[in-house]
């Protein structure tokens, strides 16, 4: 085929780009130019410490950090705790685990500015194993409609062809080649041949006894068979670290000429701090983790968060895009991989900063906040707290109405015969705060399944309790509506008995769940408990309805008494006659029924949740387990003064003078439960 019909068979290629580079490239290979890798790296990571300690400190720093996998729900990402995918990473082939493999695939691109990844399938399903590839053996095939055909791996006279999608290549970029990345070695090379030089030059000198090369001069002529007896002597007598400073005596006229440069005219300390200086540059690694500058402690700590941020991070996020476009999509198209920002420990100071920046930000919205953590939306949360009571800007008059709110006294609580007990710690690590904080986020997402469920059924039973106060207030006033209330109390019961019910059965489960996956030999140990407790779970939950109905129908008594009460009140002050109050009573109390119903169903489905997780474990307890507050962040921040606060599992959290056996207990009062979003958390005592 001549070289014109090529060039209009490429005519039909995709792009003009494909075109731009096939055409300047031969088919049969592209071309790697300058020094060979295999060179490069020899040179550079096998004899230069620099160019060593700074792929290690970025490889082994990147091999450490965890990923996560997050499954898309809309706009929100859920996190998966359990996948193939995220057990592929962990254990990519039979021969590396996943630091090792990371570690291997983050130091061949910053030696080579290439790194291959090989993805075995035996087909187009999901990939069983991964293969970090030497970057010296691979050779890119290019394709005159694709740029990339394929890729070949060669280890002396054998050869294996890869098709394009088998093959993950992430590399550097190079402006003077399309198809392979630029190496920092190269562009280190001439530093990196200078620092070996001069070691090479530093070594032989010592090796000689500091005595740099020189000559013998004769100012006579030597005869041929002088002049070899002196080379004999010499080698004999002087040559070699055991013959060093040993005179030698030779007659005739002789004088020695140094021949070589003295190392203080070379300046070899100073020219290889230089060197190394600008090896550490290229790779942007601080020179305090490698021995080129002095470091106090403090300064280590911020080199490291510099490692982190400017260079791991970055390297990461490169390899992280180039997984959820080539090996994700295989395990379905709405995951997400990640690596976990929050689990740097290097990062956690920034991390608790940044948390204690959100909380005392007085002018961002809830979901505003979240965001800056780390945390999806919340579909209430587009509002502004304000700072006395923590409480929504537009919705604080509507929570002073709220169930139990005209109690001075809090209410009582199902779990108040536990006698109180001493704090056992405070504090969450930076690791079990980011555990803790998956399990609050699971409860939160529960809790939210239960509030969209039973919202619309309070937010019913508020209107008919309103038409039907209305309705009674025009016939027999003030008597009427108590009576009106009291006939719908049965209504409000078997509603809430349900609503607890539900979030119990689901709750409890789920906070042995989360145990188990844990610790799973120490629980398993307790499968007999785990059976006697099945049966008795059941007889709690029934209990729990009850009990928690009624007192709540109660507190919902007086929140309603109270409403009613201030709008008969402002409607007489205002001069309006029974039938007008009758009516305002109906239309006011429909203007608060959304954000009623909405704290309502928040606190109720709160309440019935943690007590739920409290009673699973505490019925399972052998007296080995505590219980932990876990402040949400972004809601109620008079309760991060009990966040990672500890106690025995029957002690009491003082929140506020009040005293309460977990987040969302009634006996807190509504200024404690009312917009509260903490986590109830557990662990065995250390």
């Amino acid at each position: 085929m001549s070289f014109l019909d090529w060039f209009k068979r490429n005519s039909q290629k995709e792009t003009a780009t494909a075109r731009a580079v096939t055409t300047m490239v031969p088919l049969t290979g592209a071309s790697k130019k300058g020094t060979p890798i295999k060179a490069l790296v020899e040179e550079g990571y096998g004899m230069n410490a620099v160019v060593y300690a700074c792929v290690r400190q970025i490889a082994s720093a990147a091999g450490g950090v965890p990923w996560v996998l997050y499954k898309r729900r809309g706009s929100t990402l859920d996190e998966i705790e359990d996948h193939p995918l995220l057990k592929l990473l962990r254990s990519p082939n039979p021969l590396q685990g996943q630091s090792a493999f990371i570690e291997s695939v983050i130091s061949f691109l910053f030696l080579t500015g290439n790194s291959y990844i090989e993805g075995v399938s035996g087909g187009t399903g999901p990939i069983r194993e991964l293969y970090s590839l030497n970057p010296a053996n691979m050779k890119v095939l290019p394709h005159p409609i694709h740029i990339i055909g394929g890729y070949e791996f060669a280890v002396g006279q054998n050869k294996t062809k890869f098709d394009a999608n088998e093959i993950l290549h992430q590399k550097l970029f190079n402006p003077s080649d399309d198809f392979y990345g630029l190496s920092p070695v190269a562009v280190a090379a001439l530093a990196i041949d200078k620092m070996n030089q001069g070691d090479r030059w530093n070594s032989a000198l010592m090796e000689n006894m500091a005595v740099p090369s020189g000559a013998f001069v004769s100012k006579q002529r030597l005869t041929d068979e002088q002049f070899q007896t002196l080379k004999r002597e010499v080698a004999d007598a002087l040559q070699g670290a055991k013959n060093a400073r040993k005179p030698l005596v030779t007659d005739g006229d002789l004088e020695w000429k140094e021949m070589g440069l003295h190392p203080r005219d070379l300046d070899w300390i100073e020219g290889s701090k230089l060197s190394a200086s600008q090896i550490a540059m290229i790779y942007n690694v601080p020179g305090e983790l490698i021995g080129l500058q002095d470091a106090t402690f403090e300064n280590r700590k911020e080199a490291r968060k510099a490692l982190y941020t400017e260079v791991v991070i970055p390297a990461l996020t490169r390899l992280r895009d180039g997984f959820n476009h080539w090996l994700t999509p295989r395990y379905g198209s709405d995951l997400f991989l990640d690596f976990d920002k929050d689990g740097i420990g290097a990062l956690s100071e920034d991390m608790d900063s940044l948390w204690k920046r959100a909380n005392e930000s007085t002018f961002l919205s809830i979901n505003e906040k979240r965001r800056m953590v780390g945390y999806e939306d919340d579909p209430n949360g587009d509002v502004v707290l304000v700072s006395v009571g923590q409480l929504p800007l537009d919705d604080a008059s509507s929570f002073r109405d709220a169930p139990g709110a005209d109690e001075s006294t809090p209410a009582k609580s199902c779990s108040r015969d536990y006698p109180a007990m001493e704090v056992e710690g405070k504090a969450f690590s930076p690791a079990d705060r980011k555990r803790y904080a998956r399990i609050n986020k699971a409860s939160e997402l529960a809790r939210k399944t239960f509030e969209k469920k039973y919202e619309p059924g309070i937010k019913k039973l508020l209107e008919s309790e309103a038409v039907a106060v209305a309705k009674a207030y025009q016939q027999n006033q003030n008597s009427g509506v108590a009576q009106a209330l009291e006939s719908g109390a049965k209504k409000w019961s078997d509603l809430l008995a349900q609503l607890h019910h539900g979030v119990y059965s689901d709750s409890a489960p789920r906070a042995l769940a989360q145990l188990k996956s844990w610790e799973p030999e120490h629980w398993e140990t307790k499968a007999d408990a785990l059976g006697e407790a099945r049966d008795l779970f059941e007889l709690l939950a029934l209990d729990f309805a009850k009990e928690n109905a009624a007192l709540a129908v109660t507190n919902l008594s007086k929140g309603s008494k109270s409403a009613i009460n201030k709008i008969i009140a402002d409607a007489t002050a205002e001069g309006l006659g029974i039938a007008e109050i009758a009516t305002a009573l109906r239309d006011r109390l429909a203007d608060l029924h959304p954000a009623r119903a909405k704290a309502i169903a928040r606190t109720e489905v709160h309440n019935a949740q943690t007590f739920a997780q409290e009673q699973q474990i505490k019925a399972l307890d052998s007296g080995d387990m505590e219980k932990g507050w876990f402040w949400s962040g972004v809601s109620r921040g008079e309760h991060s003064e009990v966040d990672g606060v500890w106690v025995a599992m029957d002690g009491f959290f003082i929140v506020g003078g009040s005293r309460m056996s977990r987040p969302g207990d009634s006996a807190g009062g509504p200024e404690n439960v009312i917009n509260c979003a903490c986590g109830l958390v557990f662990r065995r005592k250390k």
